[in-house]
């Protein structure tokens, strides 16, 4: 028995040193594999395995690792001696073992966890796209189906996530990315772009995104699903948020890019040169969306944007495109053919357009700085246009674009300021086709203003036309003036009522000299400023009138103020100057009395007074630059008027005007209740020597009612000589019609009356009951003659001679009376003296 216990005792001491060997002995192989690598056999199995669900990796080793399980060091795939490949290195590569297999002696890769990774895609020898700090796992499924879960890669500052189910993943390594050129089999083909097409595109990717700088922790979130032997059946959904990103282009701020992008087995393959860079996009289909915050754009600030769209050859659509520009917005969209380069889009925009000065020429720019909102206005417009062949690297707009360029939209704005003049509303509807515009419907409103407008021009003729109808507050005009010239005389206009107006017009803008205008006007309640506060009130103007191959014409011209009732019609020429017209009615010549421009004029005026408006018909032909070749011609006739308080029941004729000398012809006039009577065969006015003509004159007036006419000094002269009764007499000659001063202001006077019929004649203290005598008036002499008369209950003959110069007192006469049968004592009375 002592020996049975002692055996027991040696064999489990044994069994125990032999355990404590197998443990050690698979320590050191624990270790060995971890530090050595598995040995060549498992190697072996491992690569087949992974080969046979399509990876081929290159690794440093392949070891044990006590927590992740079998895991490949400096893994590498791609050909590293090849620059312009994509090459993978990872610094460890999990391998995930399907233990259940494993049980049954099966080597079964169920999937692969990357760590360290690096990515690089050559653009060029000089220049690659680098992911770095790449994380990843990858699952393998059935039909070689391979699932990539937990992505992740940094891309300079941008974390990068990916995620995808791939069946037939192995396909991928057959890619052009993945393949060096010399691998391809001569004269085979890829239904992916070739070779030389990527690296291309490589490049340009590259050079655009070198310059472009991320600010903060930029994020892209990468999604692909489908199968690598289908290409029509992969796609790729693609997220990404920015904080913020500087580029040469553009800055911004909470950047968001959402963007999906698949290959349909329907979309065309058309690789035609003539589709330019398009041609490369056929095979795919995209659709994007993107958000960014605080935009700015070369000279322009916008404060949010969100765009979307889409492209599905042979379509190329922006959805939506919202911008958010101080406290306006602009929506948009747009669809662009590439097979016909048809574009069409659509606007609905509400912003201030001086946000888009910088953008305009210092001309334009200054027009609209003459212009403000304080609601911006609303634009509402569509359209098309044509682009040129993408292969065309030259293009002229006026040529090529502009003939087939459509539009057609609205406008509206309110509560603007114009050249300082607020402006309530305006807004129109307008079109655009086949170089021709439209404008229909333009309503303009400021204060009392309401205008309407409708016209269209032609670009290719430069031809116009439009109609203007409304009525118009000319004071809104004022602002709008700038020669000063035009503001004094504006400013002496006040207006009651707006201006009705109706105006159709045409043109041609290269040659302002074919314009044509027709139209009227009508205006009531106004008034011109005369001297000091004076105005002149008007009742109302009314007008037909055009304007064709620079000549101006007035029709039915109709002005009315009080008794002043005038019509006028009228021509005149831009392009000399010349003028004609005919003027009629009815004027009442205190209607002048505000216009009136001095003190002297005033007082000249008031020699004149007319119970009646003077009635005239009179045609005129001159030049607005020289009046003194005005001529003119007609008829007057006035009733009930007085001359330097001298009555008169009327006077008519017939006148004519030319060098400024007014010639009466035939003109009849009456006084004192038609008793007294004058005519002539002509009166002519001189205003260039002040005289008055008398031809032929024939008068039954009393004289000195006509001397008083002439003037105070003329009057006081010949007062002395008096006709009691009311003479019949010729008279010929001039008088002066200027004021009289002096004796010598009378030196222009030559008159020769001749009295007709014995009329009764009073001098100082002498008389005759009846005398016949011829009296001649010149400069400052009187000289009668040919005296017949009755004197003193005689008869007698005689002349006389008076010198009334001023140059001595009194005046000098003389004179030569025969007489018979004189009453002495009558006589004696007469020129006794109580002294």
């Amino acid at each position: 028995m002592p020996g049975f216990w002692r055996k027991c005792r040696t064999t489990f001491r044994w069994c125990r040193i032999s355990l404590w060997c197998i443990i050690l002995l698979g320590l050191c192989c624990l270790i060995r594999l971890n530090r050595v690598g598995l040995p060549e056999f498992l190697k072996t199995r491992l690569v087949t395995a992974l080969r046979q669900e399509g990876v081929q990796l290159e690794f440093a080793r392949l070891r044990l690792s006590f927590v992740r399980g079998v895991v490949a060091d400096d893994v590498h795939v791609g050909d590293a001696q090849d620059s312009t490949n994509a090459t993978l290195s990872v610094r460890e590569v999990q391998l995930q073992l399907n233990y259940a297999a494993l049980f049954h002696r099966r080597l079964q890769v169920d999937g692969l966890a990357l760590r360290d990774g690096i990515f690089t895609l050559a653009a060029s020898p000089t220049n690659a796209l680098t992911l770095t700090n790449l994380q990843a796992g990858l699952r393998f499924g059935e039909k070689d189906t391979w699932t990539l879960d937990h992505f992740h890669a940094d891309f300079e500052n941008v974390r990068i996530s990916l995620s995808g189910e791939l069946a037939h993943a192995p396909e991928v390594l057959n890619w052009d990315i993945f393949r060096s050129p010399k691998a391809a089999a001569p004269g085979t083909t890829n239904k992916f772009a070739s070779r030389s097409m990527l690296a291309q595109g490589l490049q340009q990717v590259s050079g655009s995104l070198a310059p472009i700088r991320m600010i903060g922790s930029p994020t892209v979130e990468l999604a692909v699903a489908g199968d690598a032997r289908d290409f029509h059946s992969l796609a790729v959904r693609l997220s990404m948020e920015v904080p913020a990103v500087r580029t040469p282009w553009f800055s911004a701020r909470n950047l968001q890019v959402a963007a999906r992008v698949t290959a349909p087995a329907g979309a065309p393959t058309n690789s035609d040169a003539a589709l330019g860079f398009w041609k490369n996009l056929q095979p795919f289909q995209l659709q994007w969306h993107a958000r960014a915050t605080t935009l700015h754009v070369e000279k322009m600030e916008v404060d949010t944007i969100a765009a979307g769209g889409e492209w599905q050859s042979p379509q190329f659509a922006v959805r939506e495109f919202s911008a958010r520009l101080g406290n306006g917005q602009l929506d948009t969209s747009a669809e662009l053919d590439i097979v016909t380069r048809s574009l069409t889009f659509t606007n609905d925009s509400s912003f201030d357009p001086h946000l888009l000065a910088d953008w305009l020429t210092v001309k334009a720019r200054e027009q609209l700085a003459s212009v403000l909102w304080t609601r911006p206005p609303d634009l509402r417009i569509g359209g098309s246009l044509q682009l040129p062949p993408w292969t065309d690297t030259s293009v002229d707009w006026r040529t090529e674009i502009a003939p087939t360029v459509q539009l057609k939209g609205e406008l509206a704005f309110s509560n603007a300021v114009v050249a300082g003049a607020t402006l309530d509303s305006l807004q129109t509807q307008f079109t655009y086709a086949n170089q021709f515009w439209n404008l229909n419907d333009f309503e303009l409103a400021q204060g009392r203003t309401r205008l309407r407008f409708d016209g269209e021009a032609d670009e290719k003729s430069e031809n116009f036309k439009g109609h203007l109808r409304g009525a118009v507050a000319p004071a809104g005009a004022r602002p709008f003036l700038t020669a000063s010239n035009l503001v004094n005389y504006f400013d002496r206009f006040h207006f009651d009522e707006p201006l009705a107006l109706d105006v159709a017009l045409q043109g041609n803008w290269r040659d302002w000299n074919g314009l044509g205008v027709a139209g009227g006007l009508a205006l009531t309640n106004f008034s011109v400023t005369g001297t000091g506060t004076n105005r002149l009130k008007l009742d109302w103007l009314r007008t037909q009138f055009s304007y064709t191959n620079q000549f101006w014409r007035l029709s039915g011209l109709e002005l009315a103020q009080g008794r002043t009732q005038l019509k006028f019609d009228g021509v005149t020429s831009d392009a000399t100057e010349n003028f004609r017209g005919r003027l009629r009615g009815a004027f009442d010549p205190e209607s002048l009395r505000p216009l009136l421009p001095t003190p002297e004029a005033v007082r000249n005026f008031e020699y004149y007074r007319c119970q009646e408006p003077l009635i005239f018909n009179v045609d005129a032909t001159g030049n607005w630059k020289d009046f003194t070749a005005l001529t003119a011609s007609g008829s007057v006739a006035l009733t009930n008027f007085s001359v330097r308080e001298q009555a008169f029941d009327s006077v008519t004729g017939d006148f004519s005007y030319t060098n400024r000398e007014l010639v009466f012809a035939h003109p009849h006039g009456a006084r004192a209740g038609g008793t007294q009577s004058m005519k002539a065969d002509a009166v002519m006015l001189d205003f260039v020597n002040g005289r008055i003509y008398f031809t032929n004159g024939f008068s039954t007036v009393e004289p000195m009612s006509i001397v008083r006419c002439i003037g105070p000094e003329t009057a006081k002269l010949i007062e002395p000589y008096q006709f009691p009764g009311t003479p019949m007499a010729t008279v010929n000659g001039c008088a002066p019609i200027r004021d009289v001063q002096g004796g010598h202001d009378l030196d222009d006077a030559d008159m020769t009356f001749v009295i007709l019929k014995p009329t009764p004649f009073r001098w100082e203290n002498l008389h005759s009951s009846a005398v016949t005598a011829t009296v001649h008036w010149y400069g400052q002499n009187l000289l009668v003659t040919n005296v017949i008369g009755e004197v003193y209950g005689g008869t007698g003959t005689g002349r006389a001679f008076f010198d009334f110069s001023s140059d001595h007192p009194g005046s000098y006469f003389q004179f030569a009376l025969a007489v018979t049968n004189v009453d002495l004592h009558l006589l004696a009375a007469d020129m006794g003296s109580p002294s």
